[in-house]
């Protein structure tokens, strides 16, 4: 099991620097530009000074600077999308939220799952069980992004149980931990 674990994580490296490639060669090899124009025509001048910034401007200058940066910085580069942010700064802010939902969702699915998966096997072919397996089936075929839509339209829209928007309590975890928690 160990030699096993440690095979998966020396080929971690090998795995990231085939997927930069790939992304790599499907930026520079259609046609088009590496970076998008937005929704302003840009001048020359400003499309070369962002592509400049980038280190977009040459496929040699892209293909060394960002794995360069990544590897010996932690530097990400600045963000395409929102402007002065950077990508540390967007992923500093936004992990701990989704780290701490998806470990809130594996939670609910293990207690739950392992809850109605008992109370099903003990009162086999009664409504326990029928819930049970409506509940799988409904968690397998459900996207998650539905499923949160349904229980937000619901249960915050609807009856008020929950705010919409907010963040950092429990409260506020609970509808979009179980909508993720349907599927395991």
């Amino acid at each position: 099991m160990g030699r096993y674990a440690i095979g998966r994580l020396l080929q971690f490296p090998l795995i990231l620097a085939v997927i930069y490639l790939i992304t790599f060669l499907m930026i520079w090899v259609v046609p088009g530009r590496p970076i998008p124009e937005g929704p302003h025509n840009l001048s020359e001048a400003a499309l070369a000074k962002r592509l400049q910034d980038f280190h977009a401007d040459t496929w040699q200058s892209f293909l060394t600077y960002y794995p360069r940066q990544i590897v010996c910085h932690g530097n990400f580069g600045p963000s395409m999308q929102y402007g002065e942010w950077s990508v540390n700064d967007i992923l500093r802010s936004a992990l701990p939220v989704s780290v701490s939902l998806g470990l809130f969702a594996m939670v609910i699915a293990t207690f739950g799952g392992v809850t109605l998966g008992t109370l099903a096997a003990v009162r086999r072919g009664g409504i326990i069980d029928l819930l049970s397996l409506s509940l799988a089936l409904l968690g397998i075929s459900l996207p998650s992004f539905v499923a949160a839509a349904v229980l937000f339209e619901f249960f915050a829209a609807q009856l008020h149980w929950f705010a919409v928007g907010t963040w950092g309590s429990l409260r506020d975890m609970l509808l979009p931990g179980i909508a993720l928690a349907l599927l395991p």
